[in-house]
């Protein structure tokens, strides 16, 4: 009769991944990052990322985000909001262990041309689920609008009295 085990798997056993967990993980540090930079409008952006997966797919999303990073006057990249989302796609993608280069375009033709379709049917739909965290995450920033009427910051933690 076989038992079952309890506790933390041991070191040489493999563990399993919960991926909803891991969608907030990413969507958090893809917020954190975006929060600090102060972008202009990250939840336009994450919407049109979003739309972008779900009517043109994963290839279509990240040609889409490199077609809206910015570049200085020297020709070097600028963080945006869509270049923070690649990033976080590109780090979530390691972890679910879909990829492990660091070329997220080439990352993704990878897995586009497996043979198991259903790897990518899951990457995207885990993809979709950290983006819309992430959506939900960024409604909470203050707009443009609020800040000139002196709203304060929602997801600011205040003291309780």
């Amino acid at each position: 009769m076989n038992e079952m085990k309890h506790g933390p798997a041991a070191p040489d056993e493999p563990t399993a991944l919960n991926i909803d967990l891991e969608c907030m993980n990413s969507a958090e540090n893809v917020f954190k990052n975006i929060k600090g930079d102060k972008a202009e409008n990250p939840e336009r952006a994450i919407n049109e990322a979003i739309a972008v997966l779900k009517e043109n797919g994963l290839y279509a999303l990240v040609i889409y985000l490199e077609a809206n990073f910015k570049k200085d006057k020297n020709n070097n990249p600028q963080v945006t909001v869509y270049s923070r989302i690649s990033e976080g796609i590109q780090a979530f993608g390691k972890i679910m262990k879909a990829w492990s280069g660091e070329d997220l375009r080439k990352n993704v033709r990878d897995l586009s041309s497996t043979d198991n379709i259903f790897n990518l049917f899951f990457v995207v739909d885990v993809v979709e689920q950290m983006l819309i965290y992430l959506r939900y995450l960024a409604k909470g920033l203050p707009k443009a609008s609020d800040k000139h009427s002196g709203k304060s910051d929602p997801t600011a933690k205040t003291e309780k009295s």
